[in-house]
């Protein structure tokens, strides 16, 4: 599962190069990923996101991504955010670094 938020955060760096159809690709790339559910963020996940923000200090884009995990049932967040390893105690906090070495 990933949050509505995956879809602009794969987004930027191609916008921001100027390569549109690049962002494009990543774009279908993540809406057509198999097993892949893309959930919204509603009032459920951004109260929860407020709840972590106030508990752990992290910033909003980063509590929107877990809290949409979290009320969807999401049990592992898989993340580049080293920082986000402290969130342990809620989620089990997998970094992309751990499958590349």
């Amino acid at each position: 599962m990933a949050s509505i938020i995956s879809l602009m955060e794969i987004g930027v760096q191609p916008w921001k190069l100027g390569r549109e159809e690049i962002a494009r690709k990543y774009e279908a790339l993540l809406v057509n990923f198999p097993n892949l559910n893309i959930v919204d963020i509603d009032r459920d996940v951004a109260r929860r996101a407020a709840q972590l923000r106030a508990q752990f200090s992290i910033k909003p884009p980063d509590a929107l991504q877990l809290a949409a995990s979290l009320i969807h049932g999401g049990k592992i967040f898989l993340t580049n955010d080293l920082r986000l390893k402290h969130l342990q105690s809620v989620i089990e906090i997998l970094q992309l670094d751990d499958f590349v070495h």
